[in-house]
């Protein structure tokens, strides 16, 4: 079997450079925010570990919750990450000899 984790075959049993998480905490901060657009006021989520740089600093948020509910990812700070992290499920795609492809 060839599976594809971001579009590079693997075999299955072959080791992973990925990390998979089971859970991550932030915290939640009420806000009221004149930077965002009207209704994204109120709780803001902020992970005091942050995983990565964001615009050249270690931080991650504040950003909305209802934002991250919502999948709106434009707004800043960091809205696309905490995103991801709820909704960064590992998904594998098993592809037949004729190109279909089906979630295993």
């Amino acid at each position: 079997k060839q599976w594809y984790q971001r579009r590079v075959a693997i075999t299955a049993g072959d080791d992973l450079d990925d990390s998979i998480w089971n859970f991550h905490v932030w915290n939640e901060a009420w806000f009221k925010r004149h930077d965002l657009p009207p209704g994204y006021d109120g709780w803001q989520a902020v992970d005091a570990t942050p995983q990565e740089a964001s615009e050249s600093i270690m931080r991650c948020g504040p950003c909305p919750v209802l934002a991250i509910k919502q999948g709106d990812v434009y707004l800043p700070y960091d809205t696309g990450f905490m995103f991801s992290e709820v909704n960064g499920d590992r998904v594998w795609w098993k592809v037949e000899k004729d190109g279909n492809m089906a979630v295993e």
